[in-house]
């Protein structure tokens, strides 16, 4: 009888194979994931450093003619235009507008009164740890000449 079974040609893969297969998707899987984690971290910093640049840009384009920011607030910044409609959100409680980065947290634009030659200042609160450490870390004068940003980020990693 043993020599039946031995006669048929066996086909197919062995459950070591199957199981080498799935390990060495599972690592692929793990990586890609990791990857895209990476990548979208990546991207979200680039959006907050983008708008940033844009803001600056906006407002040193609003103060061209003028020899200070006197009039500079958060509020004249989203009415004006500088903010991007993306980022402002209408506090139902006050009527005023919020202007929000992509981690949900808030963005203003104040007057810098410490030094002697005309400033503003761009407090960003609530980042994540990676994305505060990353802006710190930016090049902020080669695109825009910016004097002072503050980072604060929120104490949950």
């Amino acid at each position: 009888m043993n020599n039946n079974i031995s006669r048929f040609k066996q086909s197919g893969r062995s459950m070591i194979e199957m199981l080498g297969v799935l390990a060495i998707i599972g690592v692929l899987t793990v990586g890609s994931i990791a990857g895209f984690q990476k990548a979208m971290q990546k991207h979200r910093v680039n959006v907050i450093r983008d708008q940033i640049i844009q803001i600056v840009a906006g407002v040193k384009n609003l103060y061209a003619s003028q020899h200070h920011y006197n009039a500079l607030t958060t509020q004249v910044a989203v009415d004006t235009g500088i903010i991007p409609p993306d980022m402002v959100i209408e506090d139902v409680d006050t009527g005023q507008a919020k202007v929000k980065h992509i981690y949900n947290g808030n963005i203003s634009i104040d007057v810098n009164t410490e030094t002697e030659t005309p400033s503003f200042t761009i407090t960003i609160t609530d980042l994540p740890r990676n994305a505060a450490a990353d802006l710190s870390t930016a090049r902020w004068s080669e695109d825009t000449g910016l004097l002072e940003i503050k980072i604060i980020r929120q104490d949950t990693p």
